[in-house]
C-alpha cells in the first residue's frame, strides 16, 4: 500500500516457498491480482506471461532473480527479491519490516481496504500441453469455493504434506488454502530433490498428490511409513 502497488497485478516467480505465500495473501488482500508464473517454462515463456499479465511489480526468488533483471529492463518495475543478499533495492524482508513499521505508526490504510469477492484475485496459467499458455482469471470467490468444496470432499488428517507447485491451481487452492482454512498444519515442499526429507522431518498424517504423481508420492510415502 505504501509503495501504491495496491490493486496492481504483481508477478510472482518463485518455486514453493513460505515466501511465496506470504505474496500471494498480501496481494489478495488488497485487491491486487497475484500473476503466478510456472517457473518450468523457458525465459522466453516466462517473460511473454509477465508482460502479457500487465504487471506492475514482481516478487521472484532468488534463483529466479537473475531471470528477472531483463524483463524489467523491456518495463521498468519493482522486483522483490526473496533473496538473504542485503545489496539489492528491494529486499522482500525490508517490505516485511517497513509493513511492520507502518503498523505501528498507525497507518490503517490496510484495515479500510475490503476484497471484492467478484474480483479478479489471480491469474494462472495453464500448463501448455496441447498449445501455448493461456491466461486464466480467477475471481476471490472462485478461488476460496473451489478450496472448500475439496475440503468438503475429502476429509483430510491434520499435518498435510505437499509438494505440488503453487503457481498452479490445484496446488494452490486443493493443497494450500484449503489446509489454511480448516486450520491444518501444511509442509510446502519447495524441491523434489528433497521430499524425502522433508516427509521424514515433518512426519505428515496426509500426503497430497496429483494423479500424475500419485505413483511416485505412494512409493515415498511408503519408504517413510
Amino acid at each position: 500500500i505504501e509503495k501504491n502497488l495496491n490493486g496492481k497485478h504483481i508477478g510472482i516467480v518463485s518455486e514453493n516457498s513460505y515466501e511465496l505465500l506470504v505474496a500471494f495473501l498480501s496481494i489478495t488482500s488488497v485487491n491486487g491480482v497475484a500473476v503466478m508464473i510456472d517457473i518450468e517454462q523457458t525465459v522466453e515463456n516466462i517473460t511473454a506471461m509477465l508482460l502479457k499479465a500487465d504487471i506492475s511489480g514482481i516478487v521472484a526468488s532468488d534463483s529466479m532473480f537473475n531471470v528477472i533483471c531483463p524483463i524489467a529492463e523491456l518495463k521498468p518495475f519493482p522486483i522483490i527479491a526473496v533473496t538473504s543478499r542485503n545489496d539489492l533495492p528491494n529486499v522482500f524482508s525490508e517490505y516485511l519490516e517497513n509493513g511492520r513499521q507502518a503498523v505501528k505508526a498507525g497507518k490503517g490504510k490496510y484495515d479500510d481496504i475490503i476484497p471484492d469477492p467478484q474480483a479478479t484475485a489471480a491469474i494462472i496459467y495453464t500448463s501448455g500441453t496441447t498449445s501455448d499458455a493461456k491466461p486464466v482469471m480467477l475471481s476471490q470467490e472462485s478461488i476460496l469455493f473451489n478450496a472448500a468444496q475439496s475440503r468438503k470432499l475429502a476429509d483430510l488428517l491434520p499435518r498435510i504434506f505437499t509438494s505440488l507447485p503453487m503457481f498452479h491451481t490445484y496446488g494452490l487452492t486443493c493443497a494450500v488454502i484449503s489446509s489454511m482454512l480448516t486450520g491444518a498444519h501444511i509442509c510446502i515442499n519447495g524441491n523434489l530433490k528433497t521430499i524425502v526429507r522433508d516427509i521424514k522431518q515433518f512426519n505428515p498424517d496426509t500426503v497430497i498428490s496429483s494423479p500424475k504423481n500419485s505413483f511416485l508420492s505412494t512409493v515415498l510415502f511408503s519408504l517413510y511409513l
